[in-house]
Protein backbone atom coordinates (compact mmCIF):
# COMPACT_ATOMS: atom_id res chain seq x y z
CA UNK A 1 0.00 0.00 0.00
CA UNK A 2 1.81 3.60 -0.94
CA UNK A 3 0.80 6.09 1.58
CA UNK A 4 1.80 8.99 -0.60
CA UNK A 5 5.17 10.66 -1.05
CA UNK A 6 7.29 13.44 0.11
CA UNK A 7 9.22 15.76 -0.73
CA UNK A 8 12.68 16.07 1.70
CA UNK A 9 14.50 18.93 0.78
CA UNK A 10 16.82 19.66 3.65
CA UNK A 11 18.84 17.73 6.05
CA UNK A 12 17.54 14.72 5.19
CA UNK A 13 18.56 14.78 1.64
CA UNK A 14 20.78 12.13 0.79
CA UNK A 15 23.24 14.71 -0.42
CA UNK A 16 23.63 16.25 2.76
CA UNK A 17 25.62 14.03 6.01
CA UNK A 18 23.54 14.76 9.12
CA UNK A 19 24.45 12.07 11.96
CA UNK A 20 22.03 13.43 13.86
CA UNK A 21 19.18 12.71 11.29
CA UNK A 22 16.43 9.59 11.51
CA UNK A 23 16.74 6.87 9.03
CA UNK A 24 14.33 6.38 6.64
CA UNK A 25 14.59 2.69 6.55
CA UNK A 26 11.03 0.73 7.03
CA UNK A 27 9.65 4.35 7.04
CA UNK A 28 10.15 5.45 3.25
CA UNK A 29 12.62 4.90 0.22
CA UNK A 30 14.37 7.49 -1.82
CA UNK A 31 12.53 7.79 -5.40
CA UNK A 32 14.87 10.25 -7.18
CA UNK A 33 15.04 13.50 -7.23
CA UNK A 34 12.20 16.21 -7.71
CA UNK A 35 11.87 19.59 -8.16
CA UNK A 36 9.46 22.31 -6.01
CA UNK A 37 8.47 25.58 -6.77
CA UNK A 38 8.94 27.98 -3.22
CA UNK A 39 11.42 29.86 -1.18
CA UNK A 40 13.94 28.33 0.58
CA UNK A 41 15.53 30.09 3.51
CA UNK A 42 18.38 29.55 5.96
CA UNK A 43 17.13 29.44 9.66
CA UNK A 44 20.67 28.87 11.25
CA UNK A 45 21.10 25.07 11.25
CA UNK A 46 18.65 24.29 9.22
CA UNK A 47 16.42 25.43 6.06
CA UNK A 48 12.88 26.74 5.69
CA UNK A 49 10.60 25.51 2.94
CA UNK A 50 8.15 28.84 1.76
CA UNK A 51 5.34 27.53 -0.68
CA UNK A 52 5.24 30.07 -3.78
CA UNK A 53 4.04 30.46 -6.79
CA UNK A 54 5.78 30.78 -10.22
CA UNK A 55 6.46 34.77 -9.67
CA UNK A 56 7.61 34.75 -5.67
CA UNK A 57 10.09 31.77 -5.58
CA UNK A 58 12.11 29.73 -7.79
CA UNK A 59 13.11 25.72 -8.27
CA UNK A 60 13.76 23.77 -4.82
CA UNK A 61 15.62 20.68 -5.08
CA UNK A 62 14.39 18.28 -3.22
CA UNK A 63 14.57 13.97 -2.79
CA UNK A 64 11.42 12.55 -3.30
CA UNK A 65 10.32 9.47 -1.25
CA UNK A 66 7.79 6.76 -1.12
CA UNK A 67 6.15 6.81 2.18
CA UNK A 68 6.05 3.17 3.20
CA UNK A 69 4.58 2.76 6.77
CA UNK A 70 1.99 4.70 8.61
CA UNK A 71 4.53 5.31 11.46
CA UNK A 72 6.46 7.63 9.25
CA UNK A 73 4.43 10.22 10.13
CA UNK A 74 4.30 10.13 14.05
CA UNK A 75 8.15 10.34 13.15
CA UNK A 76 8.67 12.81 11.14
CA UNK A 77 5.74 15.61 12.41
CA UNK A 78 7.96 15.01 15.70
CA UNK A 79 10.71 15.85 14.19
CA UNK A 80 9.47 18.68 11.99
CA UNK A 81 7.80 20.28 15.13
CA UNK A 82 4.23 19.63 13.19
CA UNK A 83 1.78 19.32 15.82
CA UNK A 84 -2.08 18.68 13.92
CA UNK A 85 -3.74 19.62 16.95
CA UNK A 86 -1.42 22.67 16.99
CA UNK A 87 -1.07 23.93 13.42
CA UNK A 88 -0.05 27.97 15.07
CA UNK A 89 2.15 26.57 17.29
CA UNK A 90 3.78 24.42 15.04
CA UNK A 91 7.61 25.16 13.59
CA UNK A 92 6.71 23.39 10.21
CA UNK A 93 3.28 22.20 8.53
CA UNK A 94 3.14 18.95 6.61
CA UNK A 95 1.36 20.12 3.39
CA UNK A 96 0.23 18.98 0.62
CA UNK A 97 1.50 20.26 -3.17
CA UNK A 98 2.38 19.28 -6.44
CA UNK A 99 5.80 18.99 -7.63
CA UNK A 100 7.22 20.85 -10.81
CA UNK A 101 9.10 17.79 -11.63
CA UNK A 102 7.78 14.99 -11.79
CA UNK A 103 4.46 16.18 -11.90
CA UNK A 104 2.60 14.61 -8.84
CA UNK A 105 1.33 15.45 -5.84
CA UNK A 106 3.71 15.14 -2.71
CA UNK A 107 3.45 15.74 1.08
CA UNK A 108 6.29 18.15 1.83
CA UNK A 109 6.90 20.50 5.22
CA UNK A 110 6.51 24.14 4.68
CA UNK A 111 8.18 26.26 7.79
CA UNK A 112 5.63 27.76 9.82
CA UNK A 113 8.47 30.89 11.25
CA UNK A 114 10.83 33.38 10.18
CA UNK A 115 10.16 34.15 6.84
CA UNK A 116 12.85 36.89 6.53
CA UNK A 117 15.74 34.73 6.93
CA UNK A 118 18.32 35.03 4.49
CA UNK A 119 17.07 33.01 1.02
CA UNK A 120 18.85 30.49 -0.91
CA UNK A 121 18.53 31.93 -4.07
CA UNK A 122 20.05 28.69 -5.93
CA UNK A 123 17.53 26.41 -3.74
CA UNK A 124 19.45 23.36 -2.85
CA UNK A 125 20.46 22.56 0.61
CA UNK A 126 23.05 20.28 0.39
CA UNK A 127 24.84 22.70 -2.40
CA UNK A 128 24.92 25.73 0.70
CA UNK A 129 25.74 23.41 3.45
CA UNK A 130 28.76 21.77 1.31
CA UNK A 131 26.98 18.36 1.76
CA UNK A 132 27.01 18.40 5.83
CA UNK A 133 24.53 19.42 7.85
CA UNK A 134 25.64 22.37 10.10
CA UNK A 135 24.79 20.62 13.49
Amino acid sequence: MVLGHVALYGSLRRAVFSPAAPSLDGLARHVGDCTLWGRLVDHGPYPGFFLTGPDDGGPVVADLAEILHPGFFAVFDALEGFEEDDPDGSLYLRQRTVLVAPRMEVWVYVSNHRPDDPEIVHGDWARHVGGRAPW
